[in-house]
């Protein structure tokens, strides 16, 4: 775990640094997350090499698969307050070591994503009284639209690195 912003913004960097030894001729990576749920996170990478070619490459080789960073940025950045909340974020690497994070609250991408998920399950339909929402769901379940997730435990375990 990060003391603080600082500490995890040097880390993102570095990583980013570090991974970016591989790629050929390159002046400017450009890394885009897009982070729709606490639980999930996209993120797509690109490069620009001295001709201006652009080429797209494995964010997760880049991150070395440390996507959690962003979580924990996240958390970082919220820990008081959501007014730092954002669910995209771009951050530029140049190849000096020059490293830049802009944060984005997207609130069409919210929109979309509360929708479908009113669609795939009722229990996120804002407009539907609890009962509703229970029946509903009910239904779905025993017509086979949802899994029964009713009987299923599910604990959240926080891990933190030593």
């Amino acid at each position: 775990m990060f003391e603080n912003y600082d500490e995890l913004m040097q880390k993102i960097g570095e990583t980013l640094f570090e991974r970016s030894k591989d790629l050929n001729d390159w002046i400017k990576l450009i890394v885009n997350i897009e982070r729709p749920s606490s639980s999930s996170i996209s993120v797509q990478a690109e490069y620009l090499t001295s001709d201006g070619t652009t080429i797209y490459t494995s964010a997760r080789k880049l991150l070395n698969n440390q996507f959690n960073l962003f979580h924990e940025l996240y958390q970082t950045m919220t820990a008081d307050t959501d007014k730092h909340k954002w669910n995209r974020a771009k951050v530029t690497l140049n190849n000096n070591g020059e490293l830049n994070i802009k944060f984005e609250w997207d609130q069409e991408l919210e929109d979309e994503l509360k929708e479908l998920a009113k669609e795939y399950d009722p229990r996120w339909d804002d407009s539907l009284t609890p009962e509703e929402k229970e029946k509903k769901y009910k239904e779905m379940v025993k017509n086979g639209e949802l899994p029964d997730l009713s009987k299923i435990n599910i604990t959240y375990e926080d891990k933190k690195d030593e």
